[in-house]
């Protein structure tokens, strides 16, 4: 194991093609730690500290890296070029059409069959944190242009997680990150995440056809099961699923953040009294809580089993399939400009 300063880097498991990947570990002065893996620039682990001052692994992830390479959870990724979903695997930019490969029925997600989560990185030890490095070539998932991308990750003594994207690429092409942790403040081991409080600041959610694609339509959250302006008990709010108001199985929504609120996200277990409160500097945030996590005992970490609501998302992002809908914040990244995105999120105890 190597150390450099609170950040130590050992080896973890080779990947199928027999790449060794790397785990570092950001310890802060409360004992508090995140690890993080240079394949997908990914959070393996967060130790934080409950109402007790008992550290609590509150994110969700494999036991081993080859569930990581194989799996599509994508648990606690980086997600890249584009995260979310792209109509028919298709856009243009300036009338020149581009064809992306279609990974989920028609339509393409989360940067295609290997996109930035499927990727090795190259990460640095910094203060407190970890810089990871990637060059996308030009053709890759089929986006033009080569991009350099960095992701950094600094973890501070106060408990707060800060991931920070940049990205410039020498093509007109499209760009928009995030990342895909899943979490569950009852610990990871915590089983369903029902007893959760959530709070969004946000008045509007986007509208959804049938295939999960935006319609265009930013709906008002007022009277609807997608009002979390204050804080809502996640098993309540999805209890009305089954009276037919929530799309699908569960949440899995874009909310259009409120511009006047601090706080962009937040939530809360009043069992271990962890509480989150996320901000970042994107324009949406999309939430979801999937049903369909099934992973079995000895794939989980801790040969943990997930199954069921255990997890949540909160993915800081610009909104899904952006780049086919002029009337949403343009997701197109000039030649040569930068892309910089900064999200943050607070970890401390309930008042």
């Amino acid at each position: 194991m190597l150390e450099n300063g609170n950040v130590f880097v050992e080896k973890f498991e080779e990947l199928s093609d027999g790449t060794m990947t790397r785990l570092y570990t950001v310890v802060n002065k409360a004992g508090e730690k995140l690890v993080l893996c240079d394949y997908g620039a990914t959070v393996i682990s967060l130790m934080v500290s409950d109402r007790h001052g008992v550290l609590k692994d509150v994110v969700l992830g494999y036991e081993h890296i080859a569930d990581y390479e194989k799996g599509w959870n994508l648990f606690g990724a980086t997600v890249g070029r584009v995260c979310g979903r792209i109509s028919n695997g298709k856009f243009s930019i300036d009338e020149t059409e581009y064809r992306l490969d279609k990974n989920m029925g028609r339509h393409h997600i989360h940067g295609g069959i290997k996109g930035f989560a499927k990727k090795m990185w190259k990460g640095t030890p910094i203060e407190n944190g970890v810089e990871f490095d990637l060059r996308s070539e030009d053709g890759d998932e089929h986006y033009p242009g080569n991009m350099d991308v960095k992701v950094i990750y600094t973890f501070d003594d106060n408990g707060k997680l800060t991931i920070e994207y940049d990205a410039v690429s020498d093509k007109d092409t499209i760009c928009n990150m995030t990342n895909h942790t899943y979490f569950n403040l009852n610990g990871h081991d915590g089983d369903s995440i029902c007893n959760h409080q959530i709070m969004i600041n946000a008045d509007k959610y986007l509208g959804l056809d049938k295939s999960c694609i935006p319609t265009g339509n930013m709906n008002e959250v007022t009277g609807t099961v997608y009002d979390f302006r204050e804080y809502t008990n996640i098993g309540d709010a999805l209890d009305k699923k089954n009276r037919g108001k929530i799309f699908r199985n569960g949440y899995d929504n874009t909310f259009v953040k409120c511009r006047d609120g601090l706080w962009s996200a937040c939530a809360k277990s009043d069992l271990t009294g962890i509480e989150m409160k996320c901000i970042t500097t994107q324009n949406g945030i999309h939430f979801y809580t999937p049903y369909g996590v099934n992973v079995p005992a000895g794939k989980a970490k801790g040969e943990k089993e997930y199954k069921g609501i255990c997890g949540f998302c909160f993915e800081m992002q610009n909104f899904p399939d952006a780049v086919n809908h002029s009337e949403f914040p343009s997701v197109i990244l000039r030649a040569g400009e930068k892309y910089h995105h900064v999200t943050s999120i607070q970890f401390g105890i309930v008042s």
